[in-house]
């Protein structure tokens, strides 16, 4: 379906009734529970004392108050050799200590599990190509300046457009944000500077949409989470989930504390559906997502990217001034400064403004899913880093004794 759709249509289209997310409360997750197993950290060659160590940082950030409530994972190969949580789904009104499998407002790590592997997937079937002009599929960017913008420039932050844009409270709407867009003035030439863009990634989720028919949503469940077995991701959560989804931000201008919708206040003016941010997801469902990534796009037998598209996002791409963007991934050199040291100059990956983070390493076979609700209740006492760091560094030390698997890549 190209172009706007009716405010009426948009609201059946967030609230009708969702089959696939129904009977994903009947049915365990496949594709996590036929591949992925836990093991005890020694039974793969890591030190006993993981568990312990990782236990540690989680406790400690929650006990500082740094983060709301915390679920990690880390995976090596096929094998789970940590699953662990501490704190608060949410602090205010009531406490309520956090649960196994947790919902997480994902923030900027929609960039990467949704939109990024969307415009990927499109690319392998030959229906974009990353050098298009955006122009080419949305014909409102046929104008001075715009018309220069392509895929390329959206997914490595190159485009010239702003990093946010503002007008959450006044505009509520993809049709009324598309038409405000242009009257921002673009901060630079599109290829001139990597400047990072929520509305870069905002403009890639359109363009999916543009492109495929399928709102963004619809073609990433069909696409990617409903092959892969991901049956608790999806933006939007249904209500029924809302309680075991953490919270985010006690925030002014909604007048409550965000659960069970998007923190992001452009992804919830737009409908809780975008490119940059609104969607929600487990740890269980990232881990499968993170070894579809590591096995170079399959999974369970499930091809969801050629090998080679993988090899091309995890390349760092010719940005001025910067030698770490990979197509929407961090590549190694952004990764020390945001979540502690992981091993090879390989590793990539992303983070998320409400806390949570992705990094893998192909060259070890390592994941790291570390998902928190930092900003809760207020964005102002979030204090990010010295989790991520600590609990990656806490990894490093246990898995830097290994020998390298040279990758699945």
């Amino acid at each position: 379906m190209r172009g706007a759709l009716s405010a009426n249509l948009m609201a059946w289209f967030f609230w009708r009734p969702k089959p696939f997310l129904f009977l994903s409360l009947l049915l365990p997750n496949l594709a996590f529970s036929e591949q992925l197993a836990r093991v005890a950290p020694d039974e793969v060659g890591l030190p006993v004392t993981l568990t312990v160590a990782l236990d540690s940082c989680l406790r400690e950030a929650t006990d500082k108050k740094q983060v709301a409530g915390a679920e990690a994972m880390v995976l090596l190969g096929d094998s789970i050799v940590y699953h662990g949580t501490a704190g608060f789904i949410q602090r205010i009104p009531q406490p309520v200590p956090i649960r196994n499998d947790t919902l997480f407002d994902l923030a900027s790590l929609t960039k990467m599990v949704a939109t990024t592997t969307s415009i990927m997937i499109l690319v392998d079937r030959g229906e974009v190509s990353l050098s298009d002009p955006v122009a080419m599929y949305m014909q409102d960017f046929d104008r001075e300046g715009f018309r220069d913008i392509t895929v390329w420039n959206l997914l490595t932050h190159t485009s010239g457009l702003p990093p946010l844009i503002g007008f959450p409270k006044e505009y509520r709407g993809k049709v009324i944000y598309r038409r405000h867009l242009f009257d921002l003035p673009l901060r630079s030439k599109p290829g001139e500077k990597r400047v990072y863009s929520d509305t870069g990634f905002i403009v890639a989720g359109w363009l999916v949409e543009e492109i495929s028919g399928l709102w963004l949503d619809k073609f990433v469940e069909k696409n990617l989470f409903e092959p892969l077995g991901m049956t608790k991701t999806f933006f939007n959560p249904p209500y029924h989930e809302w309680t075991r989804t953490a919270a985010t931000e006690l925030c002014p201008w909604r007048d409550k504390v965000m659960r069970g919708e998007v923190h992001d206040e452009n992804s919830y003016s737009l409908g809780g559906i975008a490119g940059h941010a609104g969607l929600f997801s487990t740890v269980y469902d990232l881990a499968v997502f993170c070894r579809m990534m590591l096995q170079g796009g399959e999974w369970n037998g499930v091809r969801i990217l050629k090998e080679e598209t993988v090899e091309t996002m995890l390349t760092a791409q010719t940005v001025p001034k910067e030698d770490f963007q990979g197509l929407g991934w961090w590549l190694q050199e952004e990764r020390g400064q945001k979540s502690g040291s992981l091993i090879s100059a390989k590793t990539f990956g992303h983070t998320g403004f409400t806390g949570t983070s992705l990094w893998m390493d192909p060259d070890y076979d390592v994941a790291v899913i570390l998902l928190t609700n930092a900003i809760h209740p207020r964005r102002e006492d979030a204090e990010r880093t010295p989790l991520r760091q600590a609990f990656h560094d806490a990894v490093v030390r246990a898995v830097e004794g290994l020998n390298p698997s040279g990758g699945k890549r």
